[in-house]
């Protein structure tokens, strides 16, 4: 009889389980929404919102969702500060209502009468509006209606302190935007000095007067996002800088101008950034066109393009940057995982070190492995030699027969790359070297000479 009575008790409960989760619950959850609904400012989804309005005593602003953010339609027409126009609307989206007050006959008591509206056009093709008023006495909210007329409520402070701001805050402040990987080359000029790195398969490269020259894609990358980083200081009006730019398609720039172009591979856009200095600031001018094979160009009705902007003056230390500032100074290029041979010839030391598989020997391999920290801690002094100084391109001498020489091979006896240098006279701190890689000759620190020669004398120790 117990057991009978434990089992009525276990269905009984069962079925109150079931109903609360079947039945109560969800329940709970629609009145949770529907109360939730009541007390937010206005019922949309933030990422529904396809246009924005803001009408507001000193004037109107208007924004238009792109694929790729927003753009100012109004005052000017310029691409916007993402950030800004999605606050507003995320802040508007998302804002309660603190109190409903009511319905008041008299709007001009919480400055209604001449409030801010906000419009937000959603994807539906619905719109829905917010007229913002005041501050309270104590500046904790703001008063606001859904319509003329309607129940005046307090809301956040945000709502009127994001619509409010000035028009220079919704537009975007980027000079120049660019993805670094769809660069295939630029162009820096300067009146009296121009250069030109290429992107390819080995690398950046220019020529330097027509020699090639490897370049630092470190150096070349933080270069490019340093152009990337310039900013805006101030969007100065039109007539300030009449007659300062070539205006309409005219891509050329002309002599003696400073400007970056960026080439891009079609279908992305060019883009051509020209700096005319002034007194303690800059002036910075965007255009963005396409490119056809045949040489032509096209101008693209992309927001702000040929808008002028005030930059800091410090951006001008952009054309001073040499080739000599980008050009790859490491003498030996290769990759750790294809040497399979390394070998060493100076006046006083013959040494090879030969992988088999992911071992380092000794060319006779009775002698043994090596100490693959010993091995790494040589790979690392190679991979640091770095030129402090090119003497002169190529064609590349030292003036006479070298004194030291360092070959990288792969495991079927190719060299990789090698080195040649002339030790220095007693006394000099750097040596005259050379590389396959580099093609110049360089001066470089006899000392990085010396850990080489160091690191591989430990090994046998």
């Amino acid at each position: 009889m117990r057991f009978k009575g434990s089992s009525i008790l276990f269905v009984a409960a069962a079925v109150l389980c079931g109903y609360y989760l079947l039945v109560e619950r969800p329940r709970q959850r629609a009145e949770d929404a529907s109360r939730a609904g009541a007390l937010r400012v206005s019922a949309f989804d933030a990422h529904a919102v396809v246009g924005l309005t803001i009408a507001r005593p000193d004037g109107v602003l208007e924004f238009s969702a792109t694929g790729t953010g927003w753009e100012v339609v109004r005052p000017v027409r310029d691409a916007a500060d993402n950030a800004s126009v999605a606050t507003l609307v995320a802040a508007w989206a998302n804002a309660g209502v603190a109190r409903d007050l009511g319905a008041e006959d008299n709007p001009g008591r919480y400055g209604l009468d001449d409030p801010i509206v906000l419009t937000a056009s959603l994807a539906s093709g619905d719109t829905v509006s917010l007229y913002l008023g005041g501050y309270t006495v104590d500046r904790a909210f703001v008063y606001a209606v859904r319509r003329p007329g309607g129940d005046v409520l307090m809301v956040p402070t945000a709502l009127r302190r994001y619509a409010a701001a000035d028009v220079e805050d919704f537009r975007n402040r980027r000079v120049v935007a660019f993805d670094l990987s769809l660069v295939d080359s630029f162009d820096v000029v300067s009146p009296g000095r121009s250069m030109r790195w290429t992107r390819g398969g080995d690398g950046w490269e220019t020529r330097d007067p027509g020699s090639a020259v490897s370049g630092d894609a470190d150096a070349i990358d933080t270069w490019l996002r340093t152009l990337r980083g310039w900013r805006a200081r101030r969007f100065p009006a039109d007539a300030e800088t009449a007659g300062m730019f070539a205006t309409g398609a005219r891509i050329d720039p002309g002599t003696g101008a400073y400007y970056v172009r960026i080439h891009k591979t079609p279908p992305h856009p060019c883009q051509l950034v020209s700096l005319c200095p002034a007194d303690g600031v800059a002036f910075a001018h965007l255009l963005v066109y396409r490119a056809a094979p045949d040489g032509t160009t096209e101008l693209l009705p992309t927001p702000g393009n040929g808008r002028v902007v005030e930059v800091d003056s410090a951006v001008m230390s952009a054309f001073a940057t040499t080739v000599s500032d980008l050009r790859e100074r490491r003498l030996l290029r290769f990759e750790r995982a294809r040497v399979a041979r390394v070998a060493l010839t100076t006046p006083d030391t013959i040494a090879t070190m030969v992988r088999t598989g992911e071992v380092w020997t000794y060319p006779n391999p009775a002698l043994g492995t090596m100490d693959p920290a010993r091995v790494g801690a040589v790979l690392d002094a190679i991979a640091a030699l770095k030129a402090s100084r090119v003497v002169h391109e190529a064609p590349a001498t030292l003036g006479g027969e070298p004194t030291f020489t360092l070959a990288l091979y792969d495991a079927g006896g190719t060299i990789i790359d090698e080195l040649s240098s002339r030790h220095p006279a007693p006394g000099q701190t750097t040596a005259l070297a050379t590389s396959r890689s580099s093609r110049a000759v360089c001066e470089i620190a006899s000392s990085d000479l010396d850990r080489v020669v160091a690191a591989i004398r430990q090994i046998n120790r």
